[in-house]
């Protein structure tokens, strides 16, 4: 990214909603038009880009901090998928805009980021502090454990902990 990029980005608007907490997570659908935030209120709230209005707001269902919200692609932004410090959420939205939620799974820790499947609205994977990838697939509610990342530590190092940081997970679409 050159200079000349960055310094032409500017401030397209606020958008007024989380209560007096941190937002630690917003992402955009794939079209772009809408914008879905997660906070330390443990509220989902989905906005239109445009307008900067908001279009839905939530409870989460996490007792802990949402830590990354995702939109499932080709759902007409009626699924989205949270991971918090206590595991990963389900916010299915229905017709009427009411949206029930569900517990997807756990790690041993909290879970920092999502990654979605291109192409595909029923899969995808987090990562969290134990280590493990999982791999979720919303059709049939269960996730699997993909293989575990571990540091490579020595025993002379007194300051070693069992909580491993993995800031992201990316999946790639091969053409």
């Amino acid at each position: 990214m050159t200079f000349g990029i960055v310094r032409g980005i500017g401030l397209a608007g606020k958008l007024i909603g989380h209560e007096g907490w941190v937002v630690n997570t917003i992402e955009f659908n794939r079209c772009g038009d809408r914008l879905v935030s997660g906070s330390d209120d443990r509220r989902v709230m989905l906005w239109n880009v445009a307008t900067k209005a908001l279009v839905l707001s939530y409870d989460s269902g996490h007792a802990k901090d949402i830590l990354q919200a995702r939109i499932i692609p080709f759902t007409d932004d009626r699924t989205i998928v949270t991971s918090g410090g206590d595991g990963q959420k389900l916010g299915q939205v229905a017709d009427n805009d009411n949206v029930q939620t569900i517990e997807l799974g756990t790690h041993n820790g909290r879970v920092h980021k999502l990654a979605v499947e291109p192409g595909s609205p029923h899969i995808f994977y987090s990562c969290g502090e134990d280590g493990f990838v999982q791999h979720f697939d919303l059709r049939s509610n269960s996730s699997t454990k993909l293989f575990c990342c571990s540091t490579f530590t020595g025993t002379d190092n007194l300051y070693s902990s069992n909580i491993l940081s993995l800031n992201s997970i990316v999946v790639f679409q091969h053409k």
